[in-house]
């Protein structure tokens, strides 16, 4: 699938340092692990891009990181940029994996899932690593861009499962129409008098002879038809001696 690379505005490749307000991009900005630092990474909102952690999170820059403010934790300091990809890859992740496995496990709700579980090999299908895809991008630009990647392929393999189930629908309406014309068909067969079988081979004969350009009311016409029901008779006449 060819992707457009998205491309980042320059507020999704920095973040303010939380001690002295400084725009850094994310790969100098650093979070501190300190139990009880009231300045300590927290992870209790939801994160879907990289970006979002550093709006979420308090991070520093490396100079209150290693000499101003905040330099008594440096040793519980830890790169952002690591923890942004690896949050974010986590629950983005972790929500598209559900989506794919959706199409894996439909079973019998849909006619195109019930035969991929009747008639296809899905035990030895391999699932998609999407957490250490998405977690393995090198840039956010290239983040975003996979998660796109994916996206696309959910609503490419939606589509293909929506057209087979419409065409299905389709198929068997169809079936089923054809089924109950056959049957009333025989029914009005079986069903039908003596009487009403003469009259329907006149109006077939008429039919016929209109078609051919010839007016049924003419005497030639009449006197073919009248052949044709003395011949019909003698038939049936030999047929029942």
């Amino acid at each position: 699938m060819d992707i457009e690379p998205i491309t980042p505005s320059y507020h999704d490749l920095t973040a303010t340092c939380a001690a002295c307000q400084t725009l850094a991009p994310h790969s100098q900005l650093f979070v501190c692990l300190k139990e009880d630092c009231s300045y300590a990474l927290q992870q209790k909102l939801p994160v879907l891009s990289p970006s979002l952690f550093y709006r979420r999170e308090k991070v520093f820059c490396g100079a209150c990181t290693f000499r101003g403010s905040h330099k008594a934790h440096r040793k519980y300091m830890q790169r952002a940029e690591p923890l942004a990809f690896q949050t974010a890859s986590g629950e983005m992740g972790t929500k598209l994996q559900m989506e794919f496995d959706k199409f894996m496990k439909s079973g019998e709700e849909t006619a195109v899932g019930f035969y991929m579980q009747e008639n296809m090999d899905l035990k030895n299908l391999p699932p998609p690593r999407i957490v250490e895809y998405l977690t393995k991008s090198g840039t956010v630009m290239e983040w975003h861009r996979r998660v796109a990647v994916l996206n696309n392929a959910l609503k490419t393999m939606s589509d293909f499962r929506d057209e087979g189930q419409k065409f299905v629908k389709e198929q068997a309406e169809e079936l089923l129409t054809e089924f109950s014309k056959t049957s009333k068909q025989i029914r009005t067969i079986l069903t039908i008098t003596q009487p009403d079988m003469e009259q329907l081979r006149e109006d077939r004969h008429e039919t016929h002879l209109r078609e051919m350009g010839i007016d049924p009311s003419a005497e030639d016409a009449h006197s073919s038809l009248s052949s044709m029901s003395s011949t019909s008779t003698k038939v049936s006449k030999k047929k029942t001696g």
